[in-house]
C-alpha cells in the first residue's frame, strides 16, 4: 500500500474516506481492475489479521471482508449493545459449530458436519464464557500451558497452597500472563481431554492453524441461529458483568490481561495477582452458573483460610 494516501495513517485510524481515496488514486495511475482486486484482497486480509489481534476494534473495520469482498456503508444508526444477555449467554455455552449446514435452496452452500471441530469450538466458547480471555489465547496453546501449579502464600496465611494455573507465555502485553484455573474450568477442560482423546501437543489441533478465520467462521455459523455477537463480544460480557457485580475497572483490567499503566506497575510490580483474580473469578463464575441455571457443581471459592483451588 505505499505511494498511497494510507501511508502515513496507522491503520487504527484509517476512515473508509481514506480507503476510498487511496482506491481512487490507484485506478487514476492506470492499474488494471485484477491489479486493483488483488490489492483489495490483501488489504481485506490485513485488517482481518488486525482485527484478529485486536490492533483495531471489530465493530470500527471500515471493510467488512468477513462476509464478502466489497465495502460496505459506514453505519449511520447509533451503536449496537455488544454484550450478550442471558439467554445469548446460555446460547454459547451450549453452542456447537461446524455441525454441518443445509441449504434448501442453495445446495451448493451445504456444509459438512465436522465432529471433532464441534468439540473443540463448544469448548473453546465455554473457556471464554469462563475465563474472559482473547479468543487466540485460547485456540493457540498447547496443554503444557495448563498444566502448572504455582504455590502461593495466602495473605496472614502460614502455609502456601497449590494454585493451577494457566500460563501465556505470549500475551498481547508483551508479557507472560497467569489464570489460576478453578475447578469448574479444570472440570470442562478434563471433560473436553477425555472426549477429545488426542495425541497432539495442541488442546485444539483442529482450530488451532485455522489463523484468521476460526472467529469469523463461528460468528457465520452463530448468525444462522439469530445470535450476531462476535466472540469478542463475551470478553466485553464478562468486563461488564464483574462491573455489575461491582468490581472496579483496576480489578477487570487484571483478568483481561490490559496493560497496566504507571512506572511502578510497568518496571517494578511483577506480581501474578493468583490469589485476587481466583476470587474475582469465583464470583464470576457464581454469577454464570446461576445464568445456566444447571443442576451442576456450584461455582464457588473454599473460605481463604483453608483457599485450595485445585480440582
Amino acid at each position: 500500500i505505499r505511494r498511497s494516501s494510507l501511508e502515513k495513517y496507522p491503520v487504527e485510524h484509517i476512515t473508509k474516506a481514506r480507503a476510498l481515496e487511496a482506491f481512487r488514486a490507484w485506478k487514476d495511475e492506470g492499474l488494471s481492475r485484477s491489479t486493483l482486486k488483488k490489492r483489495f484482497n490483501l488489504m481485506s486480509r490485513a485488517y482481518v489479521y488486525a482485527m484478529e489481534e485486536e490492533v483495531i476494534e471489530p465493530g470500527f473495520d471500515v471493510y467488512r471482508f468477513v462476509n464478502n469482498r466489497r465495502i460496505k456503508p459506514l453505519p449511520t444508526g447509533p451503536r449496537r449493545v455488544r454484550v450478550l444477555s442471558d439467554d445469548e449467554i446460555r446460547f454459547a455455552w451450549h453452542f456447537r459449530g461446524y455441525a454441518g449446514f443445509v441449504d434448501a435452496e442453495n445446495p451448493r452452500r451445504n456444509q459438512k458436519a465436522y465432529p471433532m471441530k464441534a468439540l473443540e469450538c463448544n469448548t473453546i466458547l465455554k473457556l471464554l464464557l469462563m475465563t474472559g480471555l482473547r479468543t487466540y489465547e485460547i485456540r493457540d496453546q498447547k496443554w503444557e500451558n495448563w498444566e502448572h501449579i504455582i504455590r502461593v502464600k495466602p495473605k496472614g496465611a502460614r502455609k502456601a497452597v497449590e494454585v493451577p494455573t494457566y500460563i501465556l507465555e505470549k500475551s498481547k502485553t508483551k508479557v507472560p500472563y497467569y489464570v489460576p484455573l478453578l475447578p469448574p474450568v479444570l472440570k470442562v477442560l478434563k471433560e473436553y481431554k477425555a472426549a477429545r482423546n488426542s495425541t497432539s501437543p495442541y488442546v485444539f489441533p483442529s482450530l488451532h492453524v485455522d489463523i484468521g478465520t476460526f472467529a469469523g467462521s463461528v460468528r457465520q455459523q452463530m448468525a444462522r441461529n439469530g445470535c450476531t455477537h462476535t466472540l469478542h463480544d463475551i470478553r466485553r460480557t464478562v468486563a461488564t458483568r464483574l462491573g455489575d457485580l461491582g468490581y472496579e475497572d483496576f480489578d477487570i483490567a487484571k483478568i483481561l490481561n490490559h496493560t497496566r499503566k504507571g512506572v511502578t506497575a510497568k518496571h517494578y510490580n511483577h506480581a501474578k495477582y493468583l490469589l485476587p483474580k481466583a476470587e474475582i473469578y469465583a464470583a464470576w463464575l457464581q454469577e454464570l452458573h446461576q445464568i445456566l441455571s444447571e443442576d451442576a457443581e456450584v461455582f464457588v471459592l473454599p473460605e481463604k483460610s483453608t483457599l485450595s483451588i485445585s480440582a
